[in-house]
């Protein structure tokens, strides 16, 4: 795998490929008798480590997503914690007993301007990833 981010929906592709390589290489008797024989096979080593960890992280993904009440309460919190960020952002502090009145003020408060911007990110990129790996999910299961 690498640092290189890959997601989960590429994982089973990137797999095949690494697999293909493993496979014309094994296939392949000429390198074992190179000079190089021994970098070819511990190539091969870490291609066979990288299909196995790729493997195993992709599994690990699937029961994440498939459990539905790990989901549930992922959901929950991040319901929380999109709450918190609105309370923050509303002038009165009182969300979610009052529904927040727009337009918000023109001055940004403090608490606000000096939040991580990854809270945010966070509730995005799992409800983006959710999403996609459904519709995903769905079209592949057909």
């Amino acid at each position: 795998m690498g640092p290189a981010l890959v997601t989960h929906v590429q994982l089973p592709s990137n797999i095949a490929e690494m697999q293909r390589q493993v496979d014309r290489i094994q296939n392949t008797e000429n390198w074992r008798s190179s000079p190089h024989a021994a970098l070819f096979s511990a190539a091969l080593e870490r291609t066979k480590v990288q299909i196995e960890e790729a493997a195993s992280l992709e599994a690990t993904m699937n029961v994440v997503l498939w459990d539905r009440i790990a989901q549930e309460k992922s959901l929950d919190f991040l319901g929380f914690v999109a709450n918190w960020l609105l309370r923050v952002a509303d002038g009165r502090h009182e969300h979610p007993q009052r529904m927040i009145e727009l337009p918000l003020l023109e001055e940004v408060p403090i608490e606000w301007r000096t939040l991580p911007q990854f809270l945010v990110e966070i509730i995005t990129d799992h409800l983006l990833y959710a999403m996609r790996y459904n519709t995903f999910r769905m079209k592949t299961d057909g």
